[in-house]
C-alpha cells in the first residue's frame, strides 16, 4: 500500500523534483510559514525492483500513480487521494455515529480536511484529539493545506499508534522544551501551537522530514542491540561538531533569504534556541545576530516595584566589573524577580517574552566570556548561564553541557585569588559550579570549597540560611531549590 512504501520501506526513498505540476494549482497554494520564497515541490519516489504493468487512474482513485513509459522504471509514491481498505472501511463503520459519513465520502479523502469527519465520535480519546487538532492551523483557526492533510488522507482514523505518536509532540515534548510551563503561565505553548503546525505544513519541510524518517528507519531494521546502544552513549556525550556545521549552514541561508527579520516571530524564537542552546553548551559565540526583544521585558510588562538585587549591585562596585557585564547581571536580577512573581501570581502573559529575554542575556554574556579581560568576568558570566540552564532545559545539568561549563568555571576560579571576589559572590558561584558538575568529577572540588566558606561563617549551617544568602545574589526557589536540596545533602 501507498502508506507502507513510506512509512515502512524496503529500500532508501529518493526526494523528486515535481514543479512541472505545480502550474494548475499555483492559485490554490497557501503561503509557508517557514518562509517566504517559494520553492518546487518534491515528492518521495522509491526506485522499484520490477516494472508494473500500467493502469488507467480515474478521478478519486488511491494515491498511487503509474508514470509514462519514459519513467516506467520508477513507481512514485505520492500523498494524494486515498480511500480505506474493506477492512478499514468496516471498522470506521462501526466507530462511526449515527449521522455521520461513510469512510469513501469525499470528505474523508479531501486533501485539506484530512481522514477525520465532520461528525466527532462517540468516544474520542486525548492521542486521537491530538492528532486532530494538529491538522489544523492555530493562527487563522483553519484547517492546513497541501500536504499537512494529505499526510493524513493516507493513514486511517483508527490506527491509534501513529496518532499516539503524533500526540507526543504537542504533549510531552511540548513541555520538555518549555520546562518553565509547569511552573509560568503561558498564554500558549510554541512548540505545540507554532512550531509543529509549520513543520507539517510547510511542504517540502513535511516530505524532507518523512524521507528522513524513512531512511532511519530502514537503517535501524539493521541496527543489533549493542549498534543501538552504541548510538545513544555517541549522542550522549554530544555532536558539537555536526551542530556548528548545521548551524553555520543555516545562519547563512537566512542571510541570503533576507535575515531573522523575514521570519516571523513564533518561529524566529525556534532557530535562535537551536543556536544559543549549542553556543552554551560548547561556549562559542553564536552564528545568528543579536536577538533584540520585540516589546518590554519581562519586569517592565508585571510592572514590579522593586528593582535588582541592592547586594547584587553593591558587590558588583566592589570588585569593579566592567559596566556591559554589570548591566546584563542587572537586568538577569530582575528577570529572576520577576520569574519568581510570575509563578506566586499565576500571570498569565507571552511566553515569547521570556524566550526573547533570556537568549538576549545568554547571547551576550557569552560575549563578555569572548571579550573578559580577567577571570572574575569570566567567573561571573560561565556561573551566569549556568543560573539560567535550568530556566531553558528540563535537564539542565546533564552531559555534555556540564562538562565544558564545569572544565571553564573550575579553570577560572582556579586562576582567581580569594580576595577578589566578595566571600557572598564567591559562595554563589561556588554553588553554580556544584550544580553544573553533577555529572562530572569537579563536583567533590567544588563541595569542598564550599564547606570551607561556610565554615568560616558559622552562620549559615542550615539549607534554610544558605539559601537566604543565595537569594541576595540570585535565586529562584521553585526552580533552584529542587537541586539546591540535593547539594545542600551531599555537604553534610
Amino acid at each position: 500500500m501507498a502508506e507502507e512504501a513510506i512509512i515502512l520501506p524496503s529500500e532508501p526513498l529518493l526526494l523528486v523534483d515535481r514543479s512541472w505540476q505545480r502550474k494548475g494549482r499555483l492559485a490554490h497554494t497557501s503561503k509557508s510559514y517557514v518562509g517566504s520564497s517559494r520553492v518546487p515541490d518534491l515528492t518521495v519516489a522509491k526506485a522499484a525492483a520490477t516494472a508494473t504493468k500500467s493502469r488507467k487512474r480515474s478521478v478519486g482513485q488511491a494515491g498511487v500513480i503509474h508514470p509514462a513509459k519514459r519513467q516506467s522504471r520508477h513507481l512514485r509514491v505520492q500523498f494524494v487521494e486515498y480511500k480505506p481498505t474493506i477492512s478499514s472501511k468496516g471498522n470506521a463503520d462501526k466507530n462511526a455515529s449515527p449521522g455521520s459519513e461513510p469512510a469513501n465520502h469525499q470528505h474523508v479523502t479531501d486533501l485539506v480536511e484530512g481522514p477525520f469527519s465532520s461528525h466527532k465520535p462517540a468516544y474520542e480519546s486525548e492521542s486521537t484529539r491530538l492528532a486532530r487538532s494538529a491538522t489544523r492551523s492555530p493562527i487563522r483557526g483553519s484547517p492546513l493545506s497541501s500536504s499537512t492533510g494529505a499526510l493524513y488522507a493516507i493513514i486511517d482514523s483508527e490506527v491509534q499508534g501513529f496518532q499516539s505518536y503524533l500526540g507526543y509532540y504537542p504533549s510531552r515534548l511540548a513541555k520538555s522544551l518549555y520546562p518553565m510551563s509547569k511552573h509560568l503561565n503561558f498564554k500558549y505553548n510554541p512548540l505545540r501551537d507554532f512550531w509543529l503546525p509549520a513543520a507539517v505544513h510547510d511542504e517540502v519541510l513535511l516530505h524532507t522530514i518523512l524521507f528522513s524518517s524513512a531512511l532511519h528507519l530502514h537503517s535501524a531494521s539493521r541496527n543489533t542491540d549493542f549498534e543501538g546502544s552504541r548510538q545513544l552513549m555517541k549522542h550522549m556525550v554530544g555532536n558539537s561538531r555536526q551542530w556548528a556545521v548545521h548551524i553555520t549552514g543555516m545562519s547563512e541561508m537566512i542571510r541570503v533569504r533576507g535575515g531573522t527579520a523575514s521570519i516571523r516571530r513564533e518561529l524566529r524564537t525556534k532557530i535562535y534556541r537551536a543556536d544559543i542552546v549549542g553556543s552554551v553548551e560548547t561556549l562559542g559565540q553564536p552564528k545568528l545576530p543579536l536577538l533584540s526583544p520585540v516589546g518590554p521585558s519581562l519586569f517592565e510588562t508585571l510592572q514590579l516595584e522593586t528593582g535588582a538585587s541592592q547586594s547584587l549591585q553593591k558587590l558588583l562596585c566592589e570588585i569593579e566589573v566592567s559596566t556591559p557585564l554589570e548591566i546584563i547581571l542587572v537586568n538577569l536580577s530582575e528577570l529572576s524577580q520577576a520569574i519568581s512573581e510570575a509563578i506566586n501570581t499565576q500571570i498569565s502573559f507571552d511566553p515569547l517574552v521570556l524566550d526573547e529575554e533570556v537568549v538576549g542575556i545568554q547571547q551576550r554574556l557569552l560575549a563578555c566570556i569572548d571579550v573578559a579581560t580577567n577571570p572574575v568576568e569570566t567567573v561571573l558570566s560561565i556561573s551566569a548561564l549556568i543560573f539560567l540552564q535550568p530556566v531553558t532545559k528540563s535537564n539542565p545539568f546533564a552531559q555534555p553541557a556540564s562538562q565544558v561549563m564545569s572544565d571553564a568555571l573550575h579553570k577560572s576560579l582556579k586562576s582567581l585569588k580569594s580576595h577578589h571576589m566578595p566571600p557572598p559572590l564567591l559562595l554563589w558561584v561556588q554553588v553554580m559550579g556544584a550544580l553544573i558538575s553533577d555529572a562530572t568529577s569537579e563536583r567533590t572540588w567544588y563541595r569542598t570549597n564550599i564547606q570551607e566558606i561556610l565554615a568560616a561563617h558559622p552562620g549559615t549551617k542550615s539549607w534554610y540560611r544558605l539559601k537566604l544568602q543565595l537569594k541576595d545574589i540570585m535565586w529562584i526557589d521553585e526552580i533552584h531549590d529542587e537541586y539546591g536540596r540535593i547539594l545542600w545533602n551531599e555537604l553534610w
